[in-house]
């Protein structure tokens, strides 16, 4: 059987990481690591902010391993990272306006909604 290097594994946090925002995170942090080793980046992308996933899942990573981890939070406006020592560090940061968070939430509308009319496919937002 021929085998797969992963470069990189990109995930939604919310209901795919973790059921919800105050689950444990203790699986995820097991599975993490040994890809993390192997040299494997993690990127979280999520319209969630920063504070319901650091400390639950990058602050619990060991310092050294952290560098290869990126969260992209805010739906999209934050980007934070983690320098060789560990530290969190801001990539990237813009406030979206009100008129741009509410074509957000009207676009995720419609996408749950075309998915569960054309696919039978029922999504939960979280806000």
């Amino acid at each position: 059987m021929r085998t797969r290097a992963y470069k990189a594994i990109i995930f939604d946090w919310d209901g795919t990481a973790v059921p919800d925002r105050k689950s444990p995170t203790d699986q995820l942090i097991k599975a993490a690591k040994p890809l993390l080793q192997k040299g494997v980046f993690l990127a979280v992308i999520t319209g969630t902010n920063l504070d319901n996933i650091h400390p639950g899942f990058t602050a619990r990573l060991p310092k050294k391993l952290r560098y290869r981890t990126l969260i992209s939070a805010n739906r999209g406006s934050q980007l934070f990272g983690f320098d060789e020592k560990g530290n969190l560090i801001t990539i990237y940061s813009r406030q979206s306006t009100e008129k741009e968070e509410l074509l957000m939430d009207k676009v995720a509308d419609r996408v749950t909604a075309s998915l569960e009319e054309a696919h039978g496919l029922r999504c939960e937002i979280i806000r």
